[in-house]
């Protein structure tokens, strides 16, 4: 009885893909994400049984506005098995437990993703959370120190460390 129910907004397809699907948005991207999004607020104004949306939609084009690029998928429709899968799992995780929660997880799969790309997707799943409906540009380097800094934390990059400087 206290279960709340949700909806998964999901992300449109890579600029080349080759999905028989993607025909119903004459190939366009921004065609199919403006569509999912329209879909998606649609849904959550007429079923007011609907607690939350997951804006992973919203993460991925965020996403695909930084250096990642278009590198998001595998096959033009389904994630990716790192970059793309890890930002929409962050999406549901600060969708569920807050911005604080996703800041300080610390979790990627396998350790083969740089902090760099790793803050990214971080960021555009937060900056999704906060603006589900509208891309949020991930060409800004300081938003992320900015972010942290809300929250009583501080970004500190180490560029070079001798053998005798310790850690």
């Amino acid at each position: 009885p206290q279960a709340k129910l949700g909806w998964l907004m999901t992300w449109a397809y890579a600029k080349d893909a080759e999905h028989g699907g993607f025909a119903n948005y004459n190939h366009d991207q921004m065609t199919m994400y403006n569509a999912i999004v329209d879909a998606a607020v649609r849904v959550m104004q007429d079923y007011p049984e609907l607690s939350f949306l997951i804006p992973c939609g919203t993460a991925v084009q965020n996403l695909r506005s930084s250096f990642i690029g278009e590198n998001v998928t595998r096959d033009g429709s389904h994630l990716d098995l790192e970059i793309g899968r890890l930002t929409a799992a962050y999406t549901v995780f600060a969708t569920l437990f807050g911005e604080e929660a996703t800041i300080q997880n610390t979790y990627h799969p396998l350790n083969q993703l740089s902090e760099d790309t790793l803050m990214i997707a971080r960021q555009a799943a937060l900056d999704a959370v906060r603006n589900p409906f509208a891309i949020t540009p991930q060409n800004h380097p300081d938003t992320w120190q900015d972010i942290l800094s809300e929250h009583g934390y501080n970004l500190v990059t180490v560029t070079d460390l001798t053998d005798s400087t310790k850690i």
